[in-house]
């Protein structure tokens, strides 16, 4: 019988407060607080208003974000000279993504169908359809539907942890096709095979900048941290592109 190892990750919380702080052993610790931008790390060049604008990605490559006036993020452009473009609704709900071609027209789109606040289809530009059935008491996915284009429908259930967010991809035939390893802060490698794009519960995965879009704001689970501050504003700490609390429980 093989034993699983698990890598034990010590925390501590700061006074600022900044939340869980991991404590990895050959790993740089976390970066600071700057204080024209509470939240996120030092060296991230942002806009007065506290939007992420331009990420370094190593040598000259450069991430290059662009904001409409509501903290929507409406476009991106990667290293590898790819460019997104990020359509919402008057509720602030993303209902397609578009990859442009050279001379600015969409050469791929997903679009995004909405039952409230979660996402339950993915409809892309190949035909290609993504469904979900969640829980009837929460954002939880309980299965998800893939209906290749001229090919039959493929079936998962998907297994989730206490969170909510999906860990395995178990076939009707009780097969786990996929199962994913995320870190603390919901960074998830990619492996071939069946996959999901959801993780932490209303957040969906974009393999194109490896943000997670949550709603009304992006997550970067890279940093754990937010790229636009709290559109709520509630938030009593200067933590406000933090999660509310860290994923080991503290505030």
């Amino acid at each position: 019988m093989a034993i699983a190892v698990a890598t034990v990750v010590d925390f501590v919380v700061d006074t600022n407060p900044n939340g869980d702080v991991p404590q990895i052993p050959g790993m740089p610790s976390m970066p600071t607080i700057p204080p024209r931008l509470p939240g996120l790390p030092t060296g991230l060049p942002s806009l007065p208003t506290g939007r992420v604008h331009r990420l370094p990605s190593g040598g000259a490559e450069t991430w290059l974000y662009r904001w409409n006036s509501d903290d929507e993020l409406v476009e991106v452009s990667t290293p590898g000279g790819e460019r997104w473009r990020y359509r919402y609704d008057p509720l602030g709900r993303r209902i397609a993504k578009q990859r442009l071609a050279p001379d600015g027209t969409v050469a791929e789109q997903i679009g995004f169908v909405w039952d409230a606040s979660v996402v339950t289809e993915l409809i892309h530009s190949s035909g290609y359809a993504t469904t979900w059935e969640y829980a009837a008491d929460g954002p939880a996915p309980l299965a998800q539907m893939e209906r290749p284009p001229g090919g039959p429908a493929l079936w998962y259930w998907v297994r989730t942890d206490l969170l909510g967010t999906p860990t395995e991809l178990p076939t009707p035939e009780g097969e786990v096709a996929r199962h994913a390893a995320a870190s603390l802060w919901g960074e998830t490698p990619a492996a071939p095979g069946p996959s999901t794009p959801l993780r932490f519960p209303g957040q969906y995965h974009d393999p194109e900048t490896g943000l997670h879009y949550n709603l009304f704001r992006y997550y970067d689970p890279a940093i754990g941290r937010f790229l636009t501050a709290d559109p709520l504003r509630r938030s009593r700490s200067r933590r406000t592109t933090g999660p509310r609390q860290g994923p080991a429980g503290s505030p």
